[in-house]
């Protein structure tokens, strides 16, 4: 209670002497009624001014949002994320730059919000009031004053009476004097006169009490006028005022807390940007870029020096010229653009290393999946237990068969983790792991299919795509010279072969290229044949006719193949073909020539003719 007491009397102190001030505010300003209507007239326009300003700040905070989100909109990063890469550091950095003028401007509509909500209304409000309040009050002192104006205007109307009575006495006295004195006024004439002063003093007497009678009324009324009515709309006007003043200073306190309460959030952003700026690394983003674009193929290994006018060895030229290397279809000297590859589930489209990083982050999603639905097969077995101790908590049946259903899922997880983890590890040439536990009795582990390498499907598609470019063209010669015919008794003179690698008018091309039915393009082989493991296939030689009979006659079918163009055949062993029709596929010993079987006839085509199906 000691502390409270200082307070209580400064408080009391401080009403005292504002109701001192109250007081004698009417009493000091007596005079000045005008000045002060003048003065809350002021007063009223200053919030108006007031709500002006809050409004166009408000106004000016929308629009500096406004414009934020716009640049933030406009500068917002499009990476075109490639599979597998991440953003360098300077990017992720511009990206919180941006991103944090998203989040200023956020800020910037919460201070319009605040300064709308706590500044700007309750200025309109207090305008509204203010406006009322001081039109009551002023009407009220209009009707006091207008009272004591018609009060002194009786007083002086009362005043002027008199003055107009006392002076007709006066002068009627002076009139009666002159009568008396004068011999020639008949007697009648000075008995009129003397009623006359009579009939004066009276009035003069009567105007004169009445005069007496208003001023000593006029006298008290004024007190009351200047001492009680008046200094009350002076109070009134001075607590107005005080309210007024106190309500704006508020309003200010509050528009300086709109600001201030959204300072910290704004400067964290820019903490955030200034710590997205200092994570700015340019060796990690060498390394990283290093990491994303390395392929994972081998440097090329050096040349072997080929002798000019020598004849190439069908193992490394097949049938590729320089003519052939730099013209496409229409004669153009132009770099064939490399084939689009489609999606692969191994990522097959990708090169080695992006393909081996794919197939991890598969690998670690997959086991993300695996690790929820264990927690989620887990929770299943736990209502089961439940509902088969109480049936009356949950249907037993539905959950046995919701977590029959969560256990397929989970061995179709399981398989492709495991299908995924095969693939890893025969990318990287490691054992082939565990096969995994599977929960379903009807499951079963299926063994996954090799993975396909970025070479080896490269070389599939891009010959594909070539085969089907050229469809409706006219088709080349085979660039592989075909084996020997079976069943034939003669073989094709090695200046035959020799002319099926090596043009005329063309020097033979250390290349690493495979000829397909567009003759303008080029196609890569796979690793093996830049490795030098790749071998050409023998000749096939029958020592004797039944020997060769009996080959033919014991080859099985093997496949089904359709014939993309039309072949005629020119030697011994040959089969000739018409475009769409479909073969046999009885042997291809991958020289470039099959041994297909068409309605009983039996012979080679080249394998560019044809497409398996």
């Amino acid at each position: 209670m000691t502390s409270e007491e200082p307070v209580n009397s400064t408080e009391n102190t401080h009403t005292d002497h504002n109701g001192s001030v109250a007081q004698n505010f009417g009493l000091e300003l007596w005079d000045q009624y005008e000045e002060l209507v003048k003065y809350t007239d002021q007063g009223v326009e200053y919030i108006k001014k007031y709500a002006q300003f809050a409004k166009e700040r408000i106004e000016l905070e929308n629009m500096f949002a406004k414009k934020m989100k716009e640049m933030m909109k406009k500068n917002m990063p499009k990476y075109t994320k490639q599979t597998g890469n991440e953003l360098f550091t300077y990017q992720k950095a511009f990206s919180v730059a941006v991103h944090e003028v998203g989040d200023e401007a956020n800020q910037h509509e919460r201070i319009a919000e605040s300064l709308t909500a706590n500044v700007y209304k309750p200025l309109l409000q207090l305008q509204h009031d203010k406006e009322a309040e001081k039109r009551n009050i002023q009407n009220e002192g209009n009707t006091i004053r207008a009272k004591h104006d018609q009060n002194i205007q009786q007083l002086d109307r009362m005043k002027r009476r008199y003055e107009d009575s006392h002076r007709d006495a006066i002068q009627a006295k002076l009139n009666l004097e002159k009568i008396e004195y004068n011999p020639k006024v008949t007697k009648e004439a000075v008995e009129k006169s003397k009623l006359a002063v009579t009939t004066k003093d009276r009035t003069l007497s009567e105007n004169k009490d009445q005069y007496q009678l208003f001023i000593d009324k006029f006298n008290k009324s004024q007190k009351d006028h200047y001492y009680k009515e008046m200094p009350l709309v002076f109070e009134k006007f001075f607590k107005m005022e005080q309210s007024r003043v106190a309500r704006v200073k508020f309003l200010q306190e509050q528009l300086v807390e709109g600001l201030r309460h959204v300072f910290p959030i704004i400067n964290t952003c820019y903490d955030n940007i200034l710590d997205a700026g200092k994570q700015i690394s340019s060796d990690k983003d060498l390394i990283q870029f290093m990491e994303q674009k390395k392929s994972g193929f081998p440097i090329p290994e050096d040349r072997e020096f080929m002798e000019y006018g020598t004849t190439a060895t069908p193992n490394l030229q097949l049938g590729i010229s320089k003519t052939t290397k730099k013209r496409n279809l229409f004669g153009n000297a132009k770099k064939p653009a490399a084939p689009k590859l489609d999606d692969a589930e191994d990522f097959s489209h990708l090169p080695p290393n992006p393909q081996k990083k794919m197939i991890n982050d598969k690998i670690e999603a997959i086991q993300r999946e695996v690790g929820q639905n264990q927690a989620s097969l887990n929770a299943i077995k736990h209502m089961l237990d439940i509902y088969e101790k109480n049936p009356a908590l949950g249907n037993v049946r539905l959950t046995q068969e919701q977590y029959a259903e969560e256990k397929k899922n989970g061995d179709h997880m399981k398989l492709e983790l495991y299908k995924y983890q095969v693939w890893h590890n025969q990318l990287e040439g490691t054992p082939v792991p565990q096969k995994p536990e599977l929960l379903d009795a009807n499951s079963r582990i299926v063994e996954p299919p090799a993975v396909t390498t970025y070479e080896d499907r490269l070389f599939v598609i891009q010959r594909h795509e070539l085969q089907k470019q050229t469809t409706k063209a006219k088709p080349p010669r085979a660039a592989v010279p075909r084996p020997h015919p079976r069943g034939a008794g003669s073989r094709r003179s090695t200046a035959d072969t020799d002319s099926d690698f090596s043009d005329d008018d063309d020097t033979p091309q250390d290349s690493a290229h495979y000829h397909t039915p567009a003759a303008s393009s080029t196609v890569s082989l796979p690793a093996s044949f830049h490795q030098g493991t790749y071998q050409q296939p023998e000749h096939y030689e029958a020592s004797t006719e039944s020997d060769k009979t009996a080959s033919i006659e014991a080859t099985h079918p093997i496949g089904r193949v359709r014939a993309l163009y039309e072949f005629t055949s020119s030697s011994d062993g040959e089969l000739s073909i018409i475009a769409g029709k479909e073969m046999l596929l009885l042997e291809n010993d991958g020289s470039g020539w099959i041994y297909v079987d068409f309605n009983g006839k039996k012979g080679f085509v080249p394998l560019s003719y044809v497409e398996t199906i």
